[in-house]
């Protein structure tokens, strides 16, 4: 864990306009009990970055994961429409 959030570190330090070590980071950080917060950053910027189906689906599971499900809703709700023949946004909206 420790060594993906080196590598995301870095990936975002050489190419910080690319949403792909924004999610990395997002990732490693979102499996530590202290990152949820900066997760929660990562994955917003990779959103910013990339309004895509994937950053907005990252980004709604890391906050119902840190018990925001509010929040989670619009961008699960975009993931949805991005990609409506996937039912990982609608499963993430019925929690």
């Amino acid at each position: 864990a420790v060594e993906s959030e080196r590598a995301a570190r870095q990936a975002v330090k050489i190419r910080p306009a690319e949403a792909s070590g924004w999610l990395a980071l997002g990732d490693a950080l979102a499996r530590q009990p202290a990152g949820s917060e900066e997760a929660l950053s990562a994955f917003r910027r990779a959103q910013m970055l990339d309004p895509g189906y994937y950053p907005h689906l990252r980004l709604g599971q890391a906050l119902r994961e840190a018990g925001r499900a509010a929040e989670a809703v619009p961008a699960l709700e975009a993931a949805a429409r991005l990609a409506p023949r996937d039912p990982g946004p609608a499963n993430q909206l019925s929690m």
